[in-house]
């Protein structure tokens, strides 16, 4: 619950990730690009319907998704292994501020086509809006 870090040098030293836009204590996904370990796209459950994307070594975030809807947190994302320009998020449902609820009903799988610049929701899963 202190945000994200990375270490260059094996786990011996740490350096705080949290940057705006992208300023929070809790990641419950984070996806790393197998092509460009640069790339990051991670998901606040500060900020619920959001998912940040870096390509700078987290140094300078911007927000990739905004569903505008504060009820909705994405608790998956991943990068297609067959082709990493496909990625995956999938959307829970958030009763309180910060806190998934399991016993609410997942609200669908988001795609990009575009390694995480833009989304759409999967055709055949629930919808998130």
């Amino acid at each position: 619950r202190s945000g994200l870090f990375e270490s260059t040098n094996s786990g011996n030293d740490w350096k705080g990730l949290n940057h705006p836009p992208a300023i929070s204590l809790d990641w419950p996904a984070v996806a790393i690009d197998p092509a460009r370990p640069q790339h990051v796209i991670a998901s606040s459950l500060w900020y619920p319907g959001h998912i940040f994307e870096t390509h700078s070594g987290m140094s300078s975030w911007r927000v990739a998704v905004d569903l505008n809807d504060f009820s909705l947190g994405w608790r998956a994302i991943a990068f297609a292994p067959s082709d990493p320009s496909r990625v995956y998020a999938g959307v829970g449902g958030v009763a309180t501020f910060g806190q998934f609820q399991n016993h609410l009903k997942g609200k669908g799988i988001y795609t990009s086509l575009d390694g995480g610049r833009s989304w759409s929701p999967t055709p055949g899963t629930a919808s998130a809006k």
